[in-house]
């Protein structure tokens, strides 16, 4: 999708008006429950393909009791090698470091792009005081808005600390428990990896 912000630009005596079209940033996933139904403590974790060149620029974590505790880590691993993500790290999200929207508590990250590829979005650190979501146990996964570019496949889970998981769940996008805020990347206009917006002239 799309947005436009008209601005005036003066070539000699003559003006032109020009559009700026810039990419809508995009939560990949939304949670129609409020509450959690398991209280798993290890990593659970969800395939992600990316089509095409995502800039990520929040990190996610789903809050079901907003008094309980909440420190959540979050990882993006690369499917091929096992290991993070070209650029990515482990997230820590708490309350003093994030924002509230929709069930969700995000992280604002310095912007990073995320090539086309197939990778896990992991989340580690429920428990009975801030359980995470499981369609298994009852409801639905969350809704996926990736569209054509990201695109949610099957579920995994493990225990211990935050790692890669291997055990696969019977349900595709299972849990509600991580998230990303992206935008599409023009990679062709694009400098110092930032987008560069696209401008059209308009009569």
């Amino acid at each position: 999708m799309k947005t436009a912000r008209t601005i005036l630009g003066v070539f000699g005596l003559s003006m032109a008006v020009a559009t700026v079209l810039a990419g809508d940033e995009i939560a990949l996933f939304s949670s129609s429950i409020i509450e959690g139904n398991q209280s798993h403590s290890g990593p659970l974790g969800t395939d992600i393909t990316v089509k095409k060149p995502i800039r990520i620029t929040d990190i996610g974590a789903f809050e079901s009791n907003p008094k309980g505790p909440f420190v959540i880590k979050v990882a993006i691993y690369d499917t091929s090698t096992k290991d993070f993500a070209s650029g990515t790290q482990i997230y820590e999200v708490t309350r003093d470091n994030s924002r509230l929207e929709d069930q969700y508590r995000y992280l604002p990250i310095k912007p990073l792009v995320l090539k086309p590829g197939s990778y896990i979005l992991v989340a580690q650190g429920f428990s009975n005081d801030q359980q995470n979501g499981n369609k298994w146990c009852g409801g639905e996964g969350p809704k996926v808005h990736g569209g054509d570019v990201v695109v949610v496949g099957s579920s995994y889970y493990a225990d211990g600390r935050i790692s890669f998981p291997t055990i696969p769940d019977k349900n595709q996008n299972a849990y509600h428990f991580a998230n990303l805020k992206f935008t599409e990347f023009d990679s062709d206009n694009s400098e110092g990896g930032q987008t560069r917006p696209k401008l059209r002239k308009t009569q």
